[in-house]
This record gives C-alpha cells, sequence and structure tokens, in this order.
C-alpha cells in the first residue's frame, strides 16, 4: 500500500474492447500452495459499450514511399503487402515492447496532480479510432487508434505529462521516435512520432517539461505527438487521467496520495 501501509494495492483496467459485463478476479496464493480466486466490486461499471469514431485514411503514394524507406527500408516486393504488414506485424510487436515496459514501474506514486493535456494542442485524432486504410480506392488494412494525436505547429516541444522517470527514449517502428515515461504502479504516459529526442532512460522528469519535439517520424502523415497511456501494459483512454474529478473518484477514495492538487 501506498505510505507503507499494510496490505496490497494495484491499480488495473478494462481495455477498450472489454464487454462491460467483464467481472475483474484476484487471484491469490498462500505459502502452502492454497489457490482462491474472488471476483472485485466494480464501483464504476460501464453501462454500455462505447461506440468509437470511424475513420477512413486515404493513403498517398508519398506516404507509403515515406513509410516504407523509414520503416522498411531493405524490403522488397509489392509495396502495398509491405505497408500492411509494417501496419499490423510491426505494430503488435511495438505494442509488445510498449506493454513490456510495466516491468519497469516504480512501487510508488510518482506524481500528484491530474496529467496535463499538451499545451494549446487541437486533437487530431482520439482513443479507440477505427481507422480503415485506403489506397486507390481500395481498402488495404484496418487498426485501432490507441492514443490521441496532438498537434500545435511543427516541432513543438513535448511535455511530460506528469511527473515520473523515462524508462525508452528511442526509436520504436511506427510510433517514430518515442518516450514512454513510468509513474509508478504500472501507470505510463507514451509520446510518439517525436522529431527530436532530449531526455534518456532514467531520467526523472517533471509535469510539463520539455523532453523533445514534435515531428511525423513513424507512421504519421503530418507533425504531431502521438500521446497515449498505459496500465500495467494495457492502453487506456488518457482523458479520463486529465480529470482531476475522475482520479479523485477512481483513485484517492481507496488510496492516498499525498500533495495531490498542489
Amino acid at each position: 500500500m501506498p505510505g507503507g501501509k499494510p496490505g496490497l494495492f494495484s491499480l488495473f483496467a478494462f481495455a477498450w474492447n472489454m464487454p462491460p459485463s467483464t467481472t475483474p478476479l484476484v487471484y491469490a496464493s498462500n505459502v502452502a500452495g492454497s489457490d482462491v480466486t474472488t471476483p472485485l466490486t466494480v464501483v464504476f461499471p460501464k453501462k454500455e459499450q462505447p461506440v468509437y469514431t470511424q475513420h477512413e485514411i486515404q493513403l498517398t503514394d508519398q506516404f507509403m514511399q515515406k513509410v516504407l524507406g523509414e520503416l522498411d527500408p531493405n524490403g522488397s516486393g509489392d509495396p502495398v503487402e509491405r505497408f500492411v504488414k509494417i501496419n499490423t506485424e510491426m505494430r503488435q510487436a511495438n505494442n509488445k515492447t510498449l506493454a513490456d515496459l510495466r516491468l519497469k514501474t516504480a512501487d510508488r506514486f510518482l506524481w500528484h496532480q491530474p496529467f496535463a493535456r499538451q499545451s494549446h494542442s487541437h486533437a487530431e485524432a482520439t482513443f479507440a479510432d477505427v481507422r480503415s486504410y485506403i489506397y486507390r480506392g481500395k481498402k488495404i488494412d484496418q487498426q485501432v487508434h490507441l492514443g490521441y494525436d496532438l498537434a500545435v505547429t511543427q516541432h513543438v516541444g513535448v511535455e511530460a505529462s506528469n511527473d515520473g522517470r523515462v524508462v525508452w527514449a528511442a526509436p520504436l517502428g511506427i510510433y517514430g521516435n518515442c518516450i514512454v515515461v513510468d509513474h509508478g504502479y504500472g501507470l505510463q504516459t507514451i509520446y510518439g512520432h517525436m522529431s527530436r529526442i532530449d531526455v534518456h532512460e532514467g531520467d526523472t522528469v517533471k509535469r510539463s517539461q520539455i523532453m523533445g519535439l514534435s515531428g511525423m517520424t513513424g507512421m504519421a502523415g503530418g507533425d504531431h505527438v502521438h500521446f497515449a497511456m498505459q496500465l500495467d501494459g494495457v492502453q487506456i483512454d488518457p482523458k479520463e487521467w486529465w480529470d482531476a474529478h475522475w482520479i479523485q473518484d477512481h483513485v484517492l477514495r481507496r488510496v492516498d496520495l499525498p500533495g495531490f492538487g498542489k
């Protein structure tokens, strides 16, 4: 428990595509090897499955060449097949890399304020948008976008959403130049498509600190930052963590977060 209190504590998330009727279970074992399972009471159940936005992305030859040149420079064969492979197999591998970073989390809260959205940004895409990729009038692929595309101006300073520790600062496939910041208890923020990274793995960052510049590296058609959040490797909707009242209801009613809001 936070603050050294006796007991165990965990943040947990419902994945975006879980049915509202999903019941979380707790598994526990004692030293004798006896196991017990019990359902958790969900205080804020989802009453219905959210409806997510559908988008059609028109792929140009210029964008295809940009993606293939950056992410599959030594590849050959049909450009459409290469693009779809990047958009599916590389995406899956990149998301696994992100999920594995849950093992690099602190066992304490590293933050004490609501998470901040990139200043003056416009959302060009939101969480769990369903994207259909159209090339020369034909749908060639479909993926789910698990984050926000936040645009301001070209090469704007990318701000840390909250206090934390950098656990990734390097290129990551479709995400381009990417930073991941750990905030403790498996809660992490992700910043993709950057043109420049100015922090290193292991650095401590403060809320609103500039960590580099936005860009269009990876699977990006224009200059922006792909902002996402994950909890124990499950990508979640950032808009909840931008909301102080949501944090108060879902976290602070159960555990102490010293100095929250100060």
